[in-house]
């Protein structure tokens, strides 16, 4: 047995020249080799995260053992002790680790991750199957509520990273890839990314990009969160690396990631009873400040009334959502929300009743520090109990979450967001009634079918691995319901929100458009 053991797990020994995978998910203190010094220092910050590089053997592998101390079958878990010998190392904030210091540069790693410097017979080793660009927030980092967000915690997270890149990658392919990171803090860092440097830095038979980022209407330093950027240099960015040939592959590709985000496609399609999206008006900014908050909320109570009447005038359309359903006291109570583009978990959504209430909320969102949102949109008020978070994967629901916010605050925000599993919100929200919940998941479903031929529209060269698709849902008899779609948010990760639903090797072909199972590639 011992023999068998030591012939598949080849002794090194000490003072030997190896490469060993690096992989900074497992660097507790966040290190990554640069290719210069100036990699490092200057932004934005450039390096490989995970990858093979260069170190020396520090101690005989196998090291002496006493006999008994470790079974034979268990020697792959005794890790090999080397010393780095990449002279540039550098964390996100710019600083370095020095060269000729021990504890900066030996390390303990695992003997799978240890091989030699040429392969047996000579030559070179094989390049990686995957180079993936990762273009991440660099900032301060920001506290997120894991209860909220999950095990993998906010998209824009070191944590979510990690564990994408673990389960994605390592997890599938295991050492036959390397990632790139770009660590930005701010629009000028997304200006000065080069693709040349770029794509020059990666080697593998197929190359993508993907992006940890929340491109928002704010300007530096205004966002009141860590990950959000600029969206003109956030799009700037994206547009110069897939104009280069590097495709993007997390969220989106940029022409369906800036329609999808800046929400304009509500106000464009919103004439369309199939896609079940609540009549909405597009408001100048420029109008609003130049007119004032009264006029401009009048013009568009106006417009939105066309656009109401013109749509429920169509066939097919529920009668209790007609206009008339919103009848109280004899009046029309006109309500609804105004929102900006950009925007994120409904932090720029603003309730609103009346035309006074409508300019106060358009006001109020308008005089946000540091919004440089050129538009606001003003949409109608959709009756509902809950919200139905679909989760698509491969264009088929996966998962679905259930929630809703308990309240609005006096400036009309919507506060203390609440989850329910399916059985919960049936008895909460639904009133029990089991046939007006199928009716609503099967509404759901084929809204989910409309809305995937739609998105064809906008990405028809690569495929779109996963989606959130919100519904807000309401029980509108016995065994009926309702359901109107809401925007379309930043996609999960098919591989870390979705785990259990499919394993993740079936999962990253499509991530990265693999043409035919990972199994098939070298």
């Amino acid at each position: 047995n011992f023999s068998a053991t030591m012939s598949s797990l080849t002794p090194v020994a000490r003072g030997e020249t190896v490469e060993v995978f690096y992989r900074r998910s497992t660097d507790p203190y966040g290190y990554f080799p640069v290719e210069t010094a100036y990699h490092g220092l200057l932004r934005p910050r450039i390096g490989k995260t995970d990858c093979w590089i260069r170190a020396k053997v520090e101690q005989d592998w196998p090291p002496p053992l006493p006999p008994g101390t470790i079974a034979p079958d268990s020697l792959e878990s005794v890790p090999v002790l080397v010393r780095h010998t990449h002279p540039h190392w550098s964390n996100s904030d710019g600083q370095r680790l020095n060269p000729d210091d021990p504890k900066d540069m030996v390390v303990s790693v695992a003997r799978c991750e240890v091989r030699p410097l040429n392969p047996d017979g000579g030559g070179a080793h094989p390049p990686p199957l995957l180079s993936l660009c990762i273009v991440r927030w660099g900032g301060e980092p920001g506290c997120f509520n894991d209860e909220q967000w999950g095990r993998a915690s906010a998209s824009v997270s070191d944590t979510y990273i990690h564990t994408f890149i673990d389960e994605a990658c390592y997890g599938t392919l295991g050492t036959r890839y390397e990632t790139i990171s770009v660590f930005v803090s701010s629009a000028a860092d997304l200006d000065r990314l080069q693709p040349p440097a770029i794509l020059g830095a990666m080697r593998g038979a197929h190359r993508a990009a993907a992006y940890f980022l929340w491109p928002t209407h704010q300007q530096d330093a205004t966002a009141d969160q860590a990950g959000m950027v600029p969206a003109r240099a956030y799009f700037a960015a994206m547009n110069l690396l897939e104009s280069a040939g590097l495709p993007t592959r997390f969220p989106h590709p940029s022409a369906l990631y800036h329609t999808l985000l800046g929400k304009d496609w509500q106000a464009n399609l919103c004439l369309l009873p199939r896609l079940r999206i609540p009549p909405t008006v597009t408001v100048n900014r420029a109008d609003l400040v130049a007119g004032g908050a009264s006029r401009t909320a009048g013009r568009a109570l106006a417009a939105l009334g066309e656009v109401r009447a013109a749509r429920y005038g169509q066939r097919g359309e529920p009668a209790h959502l007609a206009p008339s359903a919103l009848v109280d006291g004899g009046a029309v109570a006109r309500r609804g929300v105004v929102k900006l583009g950009f925007s994120w978990e409904a932090a720029h959504v603003c309730m609103w009743r009346g035309e006074q209430g409508l300019g106060s909320a358009l006001e109020s969102l308008s005089d946000l520090p540091g919004c440089d949102a050129a538009s606001l949109l003003v949409q109608d008020y959709v009756p509902s109990s809950f919200e139905a978070r679909t989760y698509v994967v491969g264009g088929k629901p996966a998962h679905t979450v259930y929630s809703s916010f308990e309240r609005v605050d006096p400036h009309g925000y919507v506060r203390d967001f609440v989850e329910r599993d399916r059985e919960g919100a049936l008895r909460d929200w639904m009133d029990a009634d089991v046939g007006a919940m199928a009716h609503a998941e099967r509404r759901i479903a084929r809204l989910i079918q409309h809305w995937m031929v739609w998105l064809r529209c906008k990405c028809a060269s690569a495929p779109i691995p996963a989606l959130r698709i919100d519904c807000l849902v309401k029980r509108v008899a016995p065994g009926r319901a309702e359901a109107r779609v809401r925007p379309l948010p930043h996609p999960p990760s098919p591989i870390t929100t979705l785990r259990p639903t499919a394993p993740a090797r079936t999962r990253l072909p499509a991530l990265v458009d693999f043409p035919g199972p990972v199994g098939a590639h070298p």
